[in-house]
């Protein structure tokens, strides 16, 4: 007979497992997604497709990424068709098994019903979103995300064991392995973490280790971290033999554009910003020692608190400024219940709460305290979890930039926000009223979790009233657009697929992808958009000769106000003014005179032949008409 805990445990997995068909089931059918021909979906599931042709990435198309999520989507497309519902099939999975290790996670450092709590509120936000940060559903800015969030729960869980253990069990192995090389293989901000924490792992192990033995069990260390890296690096070396090393060293630099911003620097808005993030910060752990009397040690966390309530409002207003939807209390409001300023709180917690403990573990330099199993666990999974945000603290150089908490973080800051509240509200010298106290806030988190997810289904479904979009039916299966667009896109489509056979060569510019994914056309074009780049001149002249060899039966690009459909850069100022503190920088990042050879082709050897109104411009060749 199971046990209770047991019985419990199965309770928990089967329910967040049925929640996790609820969302996709939702996002599939009842607010299935608006797939515009234009932007980030768009894009990579173009850019996935060409990998089921044969084609490589860095080779034969750009791609700003680590090789993973390529070569992940274009092999499933090739093995089990490229069609939506492949794509959302692959996310719902990929989404699910998120959820579930992030239980798997909480589950190392809360009691259950906080642990339910805090994946609740991580698959309800994700569950429920329509920008950057979207689960079980397609409109993820880059599929590496869904991959990367996988990579780096299985880091935390494999490091966790290695170091509660002492000691490396075949489980724990096989889950760094695993982690370790999607996080390498995804995106930048999980190769932060995965660095970070292998670092912070086996430095732990090191200084827990007597001095004699040291040295032994640092070589220990290195060649154990080299065989984790391995996979990756000899993934690495297969893409590079197939696209070339410079090839894939431009595209994992973003093809110019890294070197058009400047997130180092703070400036202006930037820096009033990162004030008001910690001030949110600081209130939020004052207001939850307030909570008990016996943790406040005086007024001081009751002052901090008293002043924090005021400067926090004056920060979400001026959030909400930024945003340009007014300073008004509904604006405040919004700020409120935006899920990224709860995480941009929960960062400035989870990083405070790292620095208190490093302090904890090395009070009277004798490190004594670091031998704790326990107290290594959390100070491996705050590091992990700040890690991605360093960067993001302090921004871009813009006026309408804010910090923000690196969405790659989102899953642990779930996790370790709940165990700061745990901490502080556990400090109690009376055990009776500790576990009195951690029992009802336990209680009420988890009901605020469940009243915020009802909230979010009732709230979509009465904004997006009527719902659903109109159906589209494509070459690669049933696609949505939104009901203003559904008869522009319903002429356009047919038209160019009576055009373009599939297989024959079809040119997007601008942003785009999506018509040569939905009509299973090839694309002749090596860039996969042609603004927010910054290619070298030998790249824009490989493009013109591209076309020539690879001439597109039509082409479609983006109607613009100005008629342009290729922009060198990033429109506005963005670059640095180091070491001057400036409210906006004034440093250009795009280029508007630099020409595209290739642009300038298509003008001469194609004419309009059809128009959508903001929308997009097809051309055919001259000869043709």
């Amino acid at each position: 007979m199971k046990s209770v805990k047991d019985r419990r445990d199965f309770v928990a997995w089967t329910g967040l497992a049925m929640y996790c068909v609820f969302l996709s089931w939702f996002n599939w059918a009842v607010m299935p997604p608006e797939l515009a021909f234009s932007g980030d979906v768009a894009r990579w599931l173009a850019e996935a497709y060409r990998v089921s042709l044969g084609e490589a990435p860095y080779r034969d198309f750009s791609w700003q990424f680590p090789p993973l999520a390529a070569y992940f989507y274009g092999w499933a497309f090739s093995a089990f068709g490229a069609t939506y519902g492949t794509a959302s099939l692959l996310g719902a999975i990929l989404s699910t098994a998120d959820v579930l290790l992030t239980y798997a996670v909480a589950r190392r450092f809360l009691d259950r019903p906080l642990a339910v709590a805090a994946v609740v509120l991580f698959a309800t936000a994700g569950g429920f979103n329509f920008k950057n940060f979207a689960l079980f559903g397609l409109r993820i800015y880059s599929p590496a995300m869904l991959l990367g969030y996988g990579g780096v729960l299985a880091l935390v869980l494999g490091l966790d064991g290695f170091v509660r253990a002492r000691a490396w069990s075949l489980r724990d192995v096989l889950l760094v392995v695993l982690g370790t090389f999607i996080c390498l293989s995804a995106k930048p901000e999980f190769a932060i973490s995965a660095v970070v924490g292998l670092g912070i792992a086996f430095a732990l192990d090191i200084a827990a280790t007597p001095s004699r033995e040291r040295s032994r069990v640092a070589v220990r260390s290195l060649i154990v971290a080299t065989a984790f890296v391995a996979p990756a690096i000899a993934f690495y070396g297969w893409v590079a033999a197939q696209a070339g090393f410079p090839a894939l060293l431009e595209g994992v630099m973003g093809y110019g554009i890294s070197g058009l911003s400047c997130p180092w620097w703070p400036t202006g808005a930037g820096l009033v910003a990162v004030a008001g993030a910690l001030v949110m910060g600081v209130t939020a752990l004052a207001g939850l020692a307030a909570l008990d009397a016996a943790s406040t040690r005086g007024r001081v966390p009751l002052i901090l608190f008293a002043i924090g309530i005021p400067a926090s409002l004056a920060a979400l207003w001026f959030f909400a400024y930024l945003y340009g939807e007014g300073p008004g209390p509904l604006a405040i409001a919004r700020q409120i219940a935006n899920f990224s300023n709860a995480m941009l709180v929960a960062l400035w917690i989870s990083l405070g709460w790292l620095l208190l403990r490093v302090w904890q573990a090395t009070a009277g330099g004798n490190g004594i305290a670091l031998r704790d199993p326990a107290l290594q666990a959390e100070l491996l999974l705050f590091a992990v979890t700040v890690a991605p945000s360093v960067r993001s603290l302090f921004t871009k150089n813009s006026v309408n930039s804010i910090p923000m908490a690196a969405i790659a973080s989102y899953p642990l800051l779930c996790v370790s926000a709940l165990v700061v509240a745990r901490g502080v509200l556990a400090y109690c010298e009376n055990p009776e009223i500790q576990r009195r106290r951690i029992t009802r806030a336990t209680l009420a988190i988890l009901i605020m979790a469940l009243l915020y997810s009802v909230a979010r289904v009732a709230g979509f479904v009465r904004l997006f009233d009527p719902w659903p979009p109109v159906a589209l039916q494509t070459r690669a299966g049933t696609m949505y657009v939104n009901n203003a667009d559904a008869e522009l896109y319903g002429k356009l489509y047919p038209y160019l697929e009576g055009r373009v056979k599939e297989g024959e060569f079809l040119a997007e510019l601008g942003y785009g992808g999506g018509w040569t994914f939905a009509l299973h056309s090839r694309s002749p074009l090596f860039l996969t958009q042609t603004f927010l780049f910054a290619p070298s001149e030998s790249r824009l002249a490989q493009e013109k000769r591209r076309l020539e060899i690879s001439p597109p039966r039509a082409v479609v690009a983006p109607d613009t106000p100005d008629g342009r459909w290729a922009l060198w850069g990033i429109p506005g100022n963005f670059g640095c003014t180091f070491p001057r503190v400036a409210w906006r920088t004034d440093v250009p990042s795009d280029r508007p005179e630099i020409a595209f050879p290739a642009i300038d082709y298509l003008r001469q050897k194609y004419v309009p032949v059809m128009r959508v109104p903001g929308r997009a411009v097809v051309l055919e060749p001259a000869g043709a008409m």
